[in-house]
C-alpha cells in the first residue's frame, strides 16, 4: 500500500455528515504540491488521504492551525511526502466527528509523488531450522516456511487497531481477532473492542484478506449487519472463529454493565467470495440475555455445530484483575439445543498462583476459553496494557455451580511452559497425521515472542506429558508488540498422504504459512490402485464407496479426526457425525476427497 512517509497508518470508516467543518478546499500549488485548508472548528483537525473511495484504509496527518484565525487549518502536501497515485481526501475532527466535504462529494486527485514506495518483501521466510517431529519410529513430520510477514522482519501485516478514528489509534491495538481460510484466501477480522471505538460509524465489520499462497494483501471485505443496520452500540466487536463443521461466526456482546445485557451470535458465509467482492451480509443466529454480574464479555467461543442447532457457548467476563488479590473469576457455559438454553457457571480458584511473576497489581485480564469438550477447557489471557503480565496456559475442568479444577498449568510443565510473562495470548488445538498438537505464544526475550507447538497424548493430558515439537519464528521472533494473540490452523491437503499447510496468525505480530510434509513408512503407497481412489459419497447417514475399500479416516476442516472405520466394505455408518464439511482419506490411498454431511 502507498503511504505518506510522515503519516500514521490507521483504518478508517465512512462517517456521518456534520456541518461544523466548512469550506474544505484542495488546490494545486507550485512544484507539484497541493494545499488543503478548512474552516469551522478549533481542532485538532486532520487530513486523510486514501487509495480507496470508502476510506477503508487511510493515511492521517494533523493540519496546522493558522495564527491569525484559530478556526482555520491548512496543510501543504509535497511530492516528497507521498508516492504517486489517485487519492481521495477529506478533513476530519476526531473529537467531534465532524468532517468535510460531505460523503457524497468525496473526490480524488491524481498525485505525482517522489517518495519511495513502501512495498514489503513478501518473499521473506522463517529462517528457523525446524527439527523433524518423530511421533513414532515409522513417521517423520517436517515443516518448512513458505512465507512470513512479521514486524521483526519489517514486512509486517497491518496492526489490529481499536479507536481508529481517534488520536489514540497508535496505542489502542486490540486482541480479539481470529483468522479463517476459504478458497485460497485468509480472512482476518478487524473489529474493535467496542463498536463505540469506531466513534463515527458503528455499522461495519471489516475482514482483511490475504492470499494464502503468497501473503499478498487484497482489499478489505465489508460485513454488514442483517438488514444493513447498526451493530449494537457499546458492544464488543467480533472475534472471528469457526465451529466444529467450519461455519464462520462472530459475536457482539455488551461491553459494560447495563441494559440490554446480551450477546448475539452471527455467522457469515465466505464460500464463493472472490477478491472483487466488496461486501457480504451477516446472519443473526441467536441472542442470549447475559446473567447479572457478567460485565465485560468480549470472547465467546462455540463448541459444536451451529447448523445442527445443538452447541455450547463459553465465555469469561473480562473485568477481572490479574493480581495477588484476584478473586471471583467465573466461567460461563450455555448449552443450546434449538430454543432451549441451559446456563451454568463455575468459579475459578484464586488466580494468584496461575503465573509465577505476579505482583500486587498487574491490571485487567483478557481471558479466553478454549473448550476441549463439555467438561474440560483451556484458559489463557492477555494484557490490557504494555506493562502488564499475562497468565500462562492452563487446563481446567468445569464443575457446574462449584469451583473449577485446575488440571495442569506451568507449575508441573517443567520448561515446556516458560514462567516468564509474555505478550502472546491464545491457544490453538489441531491434529496432524493423527497427532494432537497445541500452539501458544512463549517469550523469546523481553517482550519478544515466538509460537510454540507441543504434542500431547490427549487434549486433557497433564502438561508433564507435553513435548515441544517446533518453535515458529524462533530466529528473530514475531514481534515486540505487547498485544498479540494466537491462531494456528492446520489445513490438511487433499493429496500426498497426511501433508498440508500450517497457518500462523498473531495479531499485531505475524502472519505466515508453513508446508507440512508427512513421511509414514509403515503405510507407504506402492500400488497403482492408490493413485486411482474409489469414489465416495455421503447418503442418509453413511459413507458409500463405489468399490470395496479398507476403511477411511474422516477429518473436520481444522484437521481433527471425527470418525474412522477399518475393515473392508462399501457402506460405513457415520450417522452420529454433525452436519458440515469434512475431508475423507481412504486407507491406503494417496488422494483425499471432501464431502458434505447433511441431516
Amino acid at each position: 500500500m502507498k503511504k505518506l512517509s510522515f503519516l500514521v497508518l490507521s483504518i478508517v470508516m465512512s462517517l456521518p455528515s456534520n456541518a461544523a467543518i466548512t469550506q474544505a478546499n484542495m488546490s494545486p500549488s507550485t512544484n507539484g504540491s497541493y494545499v488543503f485548508s478548512c474552516y469551522g472548528e478549533t481542532g485538532p483537525i486532520s487530513l486523510q488521504l486514501s487509495l480507496y473511495p470508502d476510506f477503508s484504509r487511510a493515511t492521517t496527518a494533523t493540519m496546522k492551525q493558522t495564527t491569525e484565525n484559530r478556526l482555520r487549518h491548512t496543510m501543504t502536501l509535497m511530492p516528497a511526502n507521498l508516492t504517486s497515485g489517485r487519492y481521495y481526501w477529506r478533513v476530519i475532527n476526531f473529537a467531534t466527528g465532524s468532517y468535510a466535504p460531505a460523503k457524497d462529494k468525496w473526490t480524488y486527485f491524481d498525485f505525482t509523488g517522489t517518495a519511495k514506495e513502501n512495498i514489503p518483501d513478501l518473499t521473506l521466510k522463517d529462517e528457523t531450522v525446524h527439527d523433524t517431529f518423530k511421533p513414532d519410529t515409522d513417521t517423520d513430520i517436517d515443516i518448512t516456511s513458505l512465507w512470513l510477514r512479521s514486524f521483526n522482519l519489517k514486512n509486517n501485516i497491518f496492526k489490529s487497531i481499536d479507536h481508529p478514528n481517534s488520536n489514540k489509534a497508535e496505542t489502542c491495538e486490540t486482541y480479539n481477532h481470529g483468522a479463517v481460510v476459504r478458497d485460497g484466501t485468509i480472512y482476518i477480522s478487524r473489529g474493535s473492542l467496542s463498536t463505540s471505538g469506531w466513534v463515527l460509524d458503528k455499522t461495519r465489520v471489516w475482514l482483511e484478506r490475504y492470499d494464502l499462497k503468497t501473503g499478498k494483501e487484497h482489499k478489505l471485505l465489508l460485513v454488514r449487519t442483517p438488514g444493513g443496520g447498526d451493530y449494537p452500540s457499546k458492544e464488543v466487536m467480533p472475534w472471528i472463529r469457526e465451529d466444529a463443521d467450519g461455519t464462520v461466526y462472530f459475536t457482539t456482546s455488551r461491553l459494560n454493565n447495563g441494559a440490554p445485557r446480551r450477546v448475539t451470535l452471527y455467522t457469515v458465509e465466505l464460500d464463493g467470495i472472490t477478491t472483487a467482492t466488496d461486501e457480504v451480509t451477516a446472519r443473526e443466529i441467536k441472542t442470549l440475555t447475559l446473567p447479572e454480574g457478567f460485565d465485560q464479555g468480549g470472547f465467546f467461543t462455540v463448541d459444536g455445530s451451529i447448523a445442527s442447532g445443538e452447541y455450547t457457548l463459553w465465555s469469561i467476563p473480562e473485568n477481572s484483575y490479574v493480581d495477588t488479590e484476584a478473586t471471583d473469576f467465573t466461567v460461563h457455559r450455555w448449552n443450546i439445543k434449538g430454543s432451549s438454553v441451559k446456563h451454568s457457571k463455575a468459579s475459578m480458584p484464586d488466580i494468584k498462583w496461575l503465573t509465577p511473576d505476579l505482583n500486587h497489581f498487574n491490571g485487567f485480564g483478557m481471558p479466553r476459553v478454549y473448550p476441549v469438550n463439555d467438561e474440560y477447557f483451556y484458559m489463557h489471557t492477555g494484557r490490557t496494557a504494555p506493562s502488564e503480565a499475562t497468565m500462562s496456559v492452563m487446563l481446567c475442568r468445569f464443575i457446574d455451580g462449584a469451583e473449577c479444577e485446575v488440571v495442569s498449568s506451568f507449575d508441573d510443565s517443567g520448561a515446556t511452559v516458560p514462567a516468564t510473562a509474555h505478550g502472546s495470548a491464545g491457544l490453538s488445538m489441531f491434529e496432524i497425521a493423527g497427532n494432537k498438537l497445541i500452539a501458544y505464544g512463549v517469550a523469546k526475550e523481553k517482550d519478544n515472542t515466538v509460537m510454540q507447538i507441543v504434542a500431547t497424548p490427549t487434549y486433557i493430558s497433564n502438561f508433564k506429558e507435553h513435548k515441544t515439537v517446533w518453535r515458529l519464528c524462533d530466529d528473530k521472533g514475531m514481534s515486540t508488540n505487547a498485544f498479540q494473540g494466537c491462531d494456528v490452523k492446520y489445513l490438511p491437503g487433499t493429496t500426498d498422504g497426511e501433508g498440508g499447510m500450517l497457518l500462523l496468525y498473531a495479531p499485531n505480530a505475524a502472519l505466515g504459512l508453513y508446508k507440512v510434509d508427512v513421511d509414514s513408512r509403515s503405510t507407504g503407497i506402492t500400488t497403482t490402485e492408490a493413485d486411482t481412489p474409489a469414489g465416495v459419497r455421503y447418503s442418509a447417514g453413511s459413507i458409500i464407496a463405489d468399490r470395496e475399500i479398507d476403511g477411511f479416516t474422516m477429518y473436520d476442516l481444522g484437521g481433527h479426526i471425527v470418525a474412522s472405520h477399518t475393515g473392508r466394505g462399501t457402506h460405513f455408518d457415520i450417522s452420529d457425525t454433525a452436519p458440515g464439511c469434512y475431508i475423507i482419506k481412504i486407507t491406503g490411498c494417496r488422494t483425499a476427497v471432501k464431502i458434505l454431511v447433511t441431516r
